[in-house]
Parts: C-alpha cells; sequence; structure tokens
C-alpha cells in the first residue's frame, strides 16, 4: 500500500474477485494512508460525486463515476485500445481538467489501483453503494466507471457493474469485443482506424456507436450517418436511455474542431 508496493506492482491490473473485497473502513483507511505517503491531506473521496464533472451533470439522473487518468499519462495503461488522435483529442483536459491539481488527483487514484487493486475496488464500490442509500429519495442513479479510462470491469472486477438497486452502469468503450448487458451499457466509440462497415455491423447487432461529427454546437448533427439513425449525444450523457442499434452523434469539441482531424476521428459533416 506505500512505497514497497508501488516497486512491486505488475503492469497489468490484477483482477479483483468478489471474494477479496474488504470493508469500507479498511479501503477508507488505505486510501487516506495512500494519500498521505504521497503529499496529500486524507480525506476525500475516491470517487467523483454529481456535479464534480461537467460532462456527467449533463444527464436527467445523478451520475457518480471514477475518474482516472487516460492511457498512459500515469505511467499505467487504463486504456489499452486507444489511437493516436484519441489520445491527442481526449477530454481529459476539458472543464476542470484543464488544472493541474485535478489531473495530479487522476494520477494519483490510478497509481493506487495499480498498487493496491482489493482496497481501490472495495473503496470504489463502497463510495457507490454509500451514497445510493444516503439519497433514497432519488429514483435512479448512474454509475460510469471508466469517465476517462477503459478497463474491461466485467472481467478485471465484476463487482464494479454488478446489477445494483437503483443504479444503472454506463460507458464509452473502444474495446469493441466486450460485451455489455441491460445493466452495463457500452457505447463503442469510433475512432479514425475504425472501419465504415464495422460501425454499421455493430448497428445492426444492436450496438451503439457513439461518432464525433464536425457539426458545429449551433447546427444539428446528421439525421442519418451510413444509413443509420443518428441520436444526439450532446443533449444529455445519459447513454442508458439510448435505443439499440444507433450512431450516437457527438460534436468536435475542443481541439477536435482543427481541421486536420477531419475525415479521421472527426466525420466531416459538410460532405454528408
Amino acid at each position: 500500500m506505500t512505497e514497497t508496493m508501488v516497486a512491486i506492482t505488475p503492469r497489468r491490473l490484477a483482477t479483483v474477485p468478489d471474494s477479496a473485497l474488504v470493508d469500507y473502513r479498511s479501503a477508507r483507511a488505505a486510501w487516506n494512508d495512500w494519500r498521505r505517503a504521497h503529499g496529500y491531506a486524507a480525506g476525500r473521496p475516491f470517487l467523483t460525486l454529481p456535479g464534480d464533472n461537467l460532462k456527467l451533470a449533463k444527464g436527467q439522473y445523478p451520475v457518480l463515476g471514477l475518474s482516472l487518468a487516460p492511457a498512459r499519462t500515469s505511467g499505467r495503461n487504463v486504456c489499452a485500445a486507444s489511437t493516436r488522435e484519441c489520445r491527442a483529442l481526449c477530454l481529459a483536459t476539458a472543464g476542470n481538467g484543464r488544472y493541474d491539481s485535478v489531473t495530479a488527483a487522476r494520477i494519483l487514484r490510478t497509481q493506487w489501483l495499480w498498487a493496491d487493486p482489493v482496497y481501490a475496488v472495495s473503496l470504489a464500490v463502497a463510495e457507490r453503494d454509500r451514497w445510493v442509500a444516503a439519497h433514497r429519495d432519488v429514483p435512479r442513479v448512474g454509475w460510469r466507471p471508466n469517465i476517462l479510462s477503459d478497463i474491461p470491469w466485467e472481467t478485471v472486477a465484476p463487482a464494479m457493474v454488478a446489477p445494483t438497486p437503483r443504479v444503472r452502469a454506463y460507458d464509452y468503450t473502444k474495446l469493441w469485443d466486450r460485451e455489455g448487458t441491460d445493466r452495463y451499457r457500452l457505447t463503442y466509440s469510433r475512432s479514425e482506424r475504425t472501419d465504415d462497415a464495422a460501425v454499421v455491423a455493430a448497428c445492426q447487432d444492436g450496438r451503439n456507436v457513439a461518432v464525433v461529427f464536425s457539426t458545429s454546437r449551433a447546427r444539428p448533427l446528421p439525421e442519418r450517418w451510413l444509413g443509420v439513425p443518428v441520436v444526439d449525444g450532446d443533449v444529455t450523457d445519459w447513454r442508458v436511455g439510448d435505443p439499440h442499434g444507433v450512431i450516437v452523434g457527438l460534436r468536435a469539441k475542443g481541439r477536435a474542431r482543427d481541421r486536420r482531424y477531419l475525415g479521421g476521428f472527426v466525420v466531416d459533416a459538410a460532405n454528408l
């Protein structure tokens, strides 16, 4: 849990079976110890709570999530299928992510997850469940264990995405071999490497695919792309409510508006 564990941390994230989980107090104490050992004050939550992330706030229900440092920015790869343009255009620096303190906090979480996965997963699950229990007036809660990462939790730590009353889990993923469920909805992300035929095939199979278009904020997204219906993914982050077999259209934001990414990661809407 401290310097010794950092030295022996494996390259790959260890799996955490449900039987290995520890109680909240023990996990919380381990997190506080990790923070102190790295020069941070104790007492901060491990999860990103509703309202702490602008994207999560764009939903009809409160959403909790886990904000890790994307790709290899922490020294640990949490996005195994990321691409060059994906990394260049990552939303990690959007909103509060532009602050160095936020980046440092994400790195701290990611390194602890690798060094002490049993305690980190235990704390994530416990904080989620305690928040849900404390907000009994909320009919439904969203749960995004991969706000900026792409960890296949269903195999790494099933407790992270196990069916929980009033909780609906969802994420975006570039790992197209992952299988979502009704209680863990996955939206498959297109990149500059994705073949158009793969997008169509996925939608025909009932999957949803997120596609970034060059459409400006003031204009509507295309109604269809490659013959597949497009829903506006900028209206809400609540992907749980999307119909099956559609393209989730997202408008290019920030650096993605640079014309060098047209025809790659960003679909040129002007030519549709």
